[in-house]
Order: C-alpha cells, then structure tokens, then sequence
C-alpha cells in the first residue's frame, strides 16, 4: 500500500473513532448523526453541532491553506441556511506538531481564505461571496485533535468506566465499535444514520462475537489481536496430555466443508502423535439431518467418530464412556475412534465431564454451558479463515 493510501485510510479509521469518542462522551439520549450535515452532528436540546474531521499526520505544522477547503464548505452552509440559528460549527483537525487545544481563526484569516486565487476554492469562494465573517466565526470553532493513539486510549477509559473489561475492549468491543459506526455511516438515510449512545451500548452487550469488516481489519490492533490470541493459544495446544472441547454455534456449524476441513486438520496438527493422550470433542448446531450429513463426510475423509447414539438415541452414558484406550507398557494403542462428536441439544452431557482441561467456544459465547474446572477461551470470529490462523493451521489469514 502506498503512503497517501496508507493516510487516507489511518483519516477515515480516525474519523471513525473521533465520533466513537463523542457518542461516549454524549448523554445517553443526545442524538448523533454520522455523515449528517458534517462528518459528525451533535444534536441536544438547545443546539445542533456539526463538526468536521480532518486528519494530517503526514503534514507536520500547520498552514492556514490546509484549512481553507473545510472551512469554505462551513461557510458555504452558514451562507445558505442563514434560518439555522441554532447551528454552531466545528472543525476538529489534528497536525503532529500542533498543541492540543482550541486554536483561534481570526477574520483576517477568513479573508486571507477568501482572496485565494487557488482554482481549487474559486466556485466555493463565488458562493459565499457576501457572508457576514464576524456571524459566522461566532458560530465556528477550530480544534487541534488528539493523536490517533491517544483517541484510542480516550475510548478504552470511556469504555471501562461503562464496565467493559480491557479484555474484551480490546478484542470484540473497540473493533465491534468501528464496524458499527463504518456501517452506519454508509446507510442511505440520514435517519438511519443516527445514533444514541444508550442505544450502542446495548448493542455491544448484546454482540458478543466480533463482527469482521473492512474498516476493522485496516484498524491497525486487528493484526495485534489475531497475533495475540495465536501466541496465548500455542502453549495448551501443543500439549499432547491435555482433553480440549470445540464447541461451534450456528454460523460456523453450517460451514460443512469447513467444519470438515477444520476438525480434519486438528486432528492432523494435534492429535496424530502417539503421545496424544485424548481425543478432542467437538460439539456442533445444526439440524439432525446436517449432523448426520457432517458425521457422514468425516467417515468419507477416513475420520471416525464417535456419538454416543445407539439407533437414533442419545445415550449419555455410552458417549461418556467410549471404547477404552488399549497401552502397551506406555506406548498408547489409539482407539477405532479419532474424535468424539456431539449436537448441540445434548450438550449437557459436558457438564458431566470433570477432566475437561481447555474448552473453545467458536464464533459466539454459549450462555447454557459451564464446564466445571476447564479453561474457557472464547474466539469471536465468524471466518475460518481466523481460525485457522488462530489455530496454527495456516501461516495467513488472508484466504478462506
């Protein structure tokens, strides 16, 4: 990617997280508008706020001329919706080298704006020809904004004092955040682009998966992220003593070829060493017939597994107690069996299993089940191509 590129997209990202910080910092009911009159419009009882954001971490100081596109267009509006007294104006730009704060623009500036001569502003100029100056710097204000990494950090702390934990800040909420505010702003109506806070909060607490997009893979901790979650897993994987659990929800489940490919593959990794002491579980969520469908290609990959079903009944007891683990001094004889494999309506039968050592809960949280004493590791993603990532199956993520 090239540079200018590179900064476009960082502009948007900051774009993104500026009004994430003002919906936080909002009351709860304060009506906020993406992509409104501005990039960012604040509604309250008394006034309507418009705000435009401007990012230059490529331009070093500040000029007066790399402002006068941003400020024309406010003047421009003031110009022409001279009835909107309660309107007041905002440009929010941040330059690395300028100090945090209300910066002043002073008339002479505004006429300095327009006399340019620039090709550029000579139609914007043309229309706010006339347009009383001092009016309208009593409704405009300029602010130097804060670093890309200090905005975030804002977020994290409004975010905590909303009870999130840094945990889950970090690897569904922010990220969830940005897709949420990407995508709104990007609706056809400008009714469907408003927002309250009370409103975000109770989508976040209700999303516990992370919701994968665009915007959210060019925020620049999603790589971190996925890194991170690779680097604490690598460990209780790759130990060969330890019985994990792979519980799959619905979305994922009806991925049949790639439940195959993905539990034949963790066989492959984890379990085809002699010294694999247990045979991993993976319970899916899917109709009876799909179950049946995904037991059926895992026989025709040369893959056993073993359900517990006698006939067409469930029998907790049988799948609980498989066919025993033959040794010959310590060398393992494995069993006919490579997996155990359950449907998700019998998943109580985990509750009974007390040597459960590591369970996996795969693309969103399951509420019903609590294994007793078993690590819980919850991974948000609704691609395999993560997963596979995640796991150590892949070397990139970038392919499904």
């Amino acid at each position: 990617m090239d540079r200018q590129a590179d900064h476009s997209i960082k502009g948007f990202l900051y774009q993104f997280l500026l009004t994430i910080k003002f919906i936080l910092d909002a009351p709860l009911d304060t009506e906020i508008t993406c992509e409104g009159i501005e990039d960012i419009d604040i509604s309250d009882d008394d006034t309507i706020e418009v705000i435009q954001c401007k990012y230059h971490e490529a331009v070093e100081n500040f000029t007066l001329s790399s402002i006068y596109k941003p400020v024309l267009l406010m003047m421009k509006h003031f110009v022409q919706y001279p009835e909107l007294t309660t309107l007041n104006y905002r440009l929010y730009a941040f330059f690395p080298n300028e100090p945090l704060g209300i910066k002043a623009l002073v008339k002479a500036q505004c006429e300095e704006i327009l006399g340019s001569k620039d090709k550029r502003y000579r139609t914007y100029i043309q229309q706010v020809q006339g347009v009383d100056l001092e009016a309208f710097l009593a409704k405009f204000q300029f602010q130097i904004g804060h670093r890309y990494e200090e905005l975030v950090e804002l977020i994290n702390t409004a975010l905590i004092n909303e009870g999130f934990k840094q945990e889950e800040i970090d690897n569904i909420i922010l990220p969830n955040l940005i897709h949420y505010i990407s995508e709104l702003s990007i609706k056809s109506t400008v009714e469907e682009r408003k927002i309250t806070r009370r409103h975000i909060l109770q989508k976040l607490k209700q999303q516990r998966k992370l919701l994968v997009s665009k915007w959210v893979k060019e925020y620049a901790s999603f790589n971190t992220l996925l890194k991170t979650k690779k680097e604490l897993l690598h460990g209780p994987l790759n130990s060969r003593l330890r019985r994990r659990v792979f519980i799959f929800n619905k979305f994922l489940s009806e991925k049949t070829e790639h439940i195959v490919t993905f539990i034949k593959e963790i066989l492959q990794k984890y379990y085809a060493s002699d010294l694999a002491r247990y045979e991993p579980i993976v319970c899916l969520n899917l109709c009876d017939a799909d179950f049946n469908e995904v037991r059926r290609l895992l026989y025709h990959q040369g893959i056993i597994s073993w359900d517990g079903y006698v006939a067409d009944e469930f029998i907790p007891a049988r799948f609980i107690h498989s066919p025993p683990v033959v040794t010959i001094g310590k060398k393992i004889i494995k069993p006919e069996h490579h997996l155990k494999i359950i449907n998700r309506n019998n998943i109580d039968v985990l509750r009974t299993l007390s040597n459960i050592d590591d369970y996996y809960v795969l693309d969103n949280d399951v509420t019903e089940i609590v294994i007793p004493e078993a690590r819980k590791e919850v991974l948000n993603f609704t691609s395999f191509n993560y997963l596979n990532y995640i796991f150590q199956l892949r070397r990139g993520y970038e392919h499904e």
